[in-house]
């Protein structure tokens, strides 16, 4: 769900040692979805970007490349909204960072993510379509993660997957106080630098 379309909002994206500019990413820039690839010795592999994603509502977001064809398309609730070429092999190096909305160069994801898949193949359309039919979209006023159920704090919307989940992390954004969901927006988030995440569970730096 993105809370605020200003700016880059990094849902996912990988570094290696031979690529300090960065690998995969697939983030949403100025509410476009965009899904590319580079690789430290052959440079630029693809980039293909698609259409608006709405606020405030949860949305299937999915990119997908087969280094066969050269085919990289992105999908929005299932659908393909796009799609490009790029020639060559996918890099393997995550020895430096692996971020799920994470905030390398200030492009923390101003939202939440409920879950979060990769697949070692290109799912193809009816994989997706098929995907996004099994979402069960929960609507603001259900009784789930919200002021009811949840104590202030509890909501993690920067969450940081590194590759060595013991490594430091640069902290986590939580929900400031008891907000429901539908009154969700930026300033209803708290930056927490003391707090980091280690496997699935929250610790203090301190």
């Amino acid at each position: 769900m993105l809370l605020d379309i200003q700016g880059r909002h990094n849902i996912f994206e990988t570094y290696g040692y031979n690529s300090p500019a960065g690998q995969f990413h697939l983030e949403v820039d100025y509410g476009i979805l965009r899904w590319s690839h580079s690789n430290g010795a052959r440079g630029n592999v693809f980039e293909v970007a698609g259409e608006l994603v709405p606020l405030k509502v949860w949305t299937h977001v999915t990119g997908t490349y087969n280094s066969s064809t050269g085919i990289a398309q992105i999908y929005i609730d299932g659908k393909p909204v796009n799609r490009t070429y790029g020639p060559g092999k996918l890099s393997k190096d995550w020895t430096c960072l692996a971020h799920i909305g994470g905030r390398c160069n200030n492009k923390a994801l101003m939202g939440f993510v409920d879950e979060f898949r990769i697949y070692n193949y290109a799912l193809n359309s009816q994989e997706v379509k098929e995907l996004f039919s099994k979402c069960k979209f929960i609507k603001a006023d259900e009784k789930t993660i919200d002021a009811n159920t949840q104590p202030s704090g509890s909501i993690v919307t920067q969450l940081q997957a590194s590759l060595d989940y013991d490594s430091p992390q640069d902290g986590l954004y939580m929900k400031k106080s008891d907000i429901p969901n539908d009154k969700l927006d930026k300033n209803s988030l708290e930056y927490h630098p003391d707090h980091k995440l280690k496997g699935d569970k929250i610790e203090s730096k301190n």
